[in-house]
């Protein structure tokens, strides 16, 4: 017999079928072998190997309540598009991800995360592009309320530019935090 999940799924274009596919076994690559691939001694701005090692200095880079608060609204706006406009593109985010994830152990030697931001962007947008959009405009709004609230309140530089995979898994666990009631705005 067949489950909601499974009449879900066959409801999907046989191209975002591919992407959602491809993002599970990513994610699960990603999440089983991606810290072995953090190899090689590590730039002097990237004393991070894993993420839970990096949360605790993300929340630190993120103590302005107003920088918090366009945080929780640019993902909170994400989600809310993806699932009124085109829920295809959160394998494709997954996916990009997940290849950032093992990229940062790869090129951990590089001083900035330059080569993961740019694999990341284009494996999302090229994965968007095959199910036939660009989902740009997640982009823009996700980085574009993060990045106002580091240059205007919090006067710092987004994580985005040294671990951009861990930053916006960063990203996604304190909103998740502060949906769920867990962390605040202040704390």
């Amino acid at each position: 017999h067949r489950t909601k999940a499974m009449d879900f799924f066959s409801g999907l274009s046989p191209e975002t079928q591919a992407v959602s596919a491809l993002s599970a076994v990513s994610a699960v690559v990603a999440y089983v072998f991606g810290s072995k691939f953090a190899q090689g001694v590590p730039a002097s701005t990237k004393p991070y190997r894993t993420f839970s090692q990096f949360y605790p200095h993300y929340l630190r880079e993120h103590q302005n309540p107003v920088n918090r608060a366009l945080h929780i609204t640019g993902t909170s706006t994400i989600i809310g598009l993806a699932l009124l406009k085109n829920a295809a593109v959160l394998p494709s985010l997954l996916s990009s991800l997940s290849l950032g994830y093992i990229l940062c152990g790869v090129f951990r030697s590089q001083t900035k995360g330059f080569v993961e931001f740019a694999a990341m962007i284009l494996t999302y947008l090229a994965l968007n592009t095959y199910q036939g959009f660009l989902g740009y405009e997640f982009l823009l709004v996700g980085y574009g309320f993060a990045w106002i609230g580091h240059m205007l309140f919090e006067k710092n530089k987004p994580a985005t530019f040294i671990y951009p995979s861990f930053s916006l898994l960063g990203d996604f666990k304190m909103w998740l935090e502060v949906v769920t009631f867990r962390r605040g705005l202040s704390d």
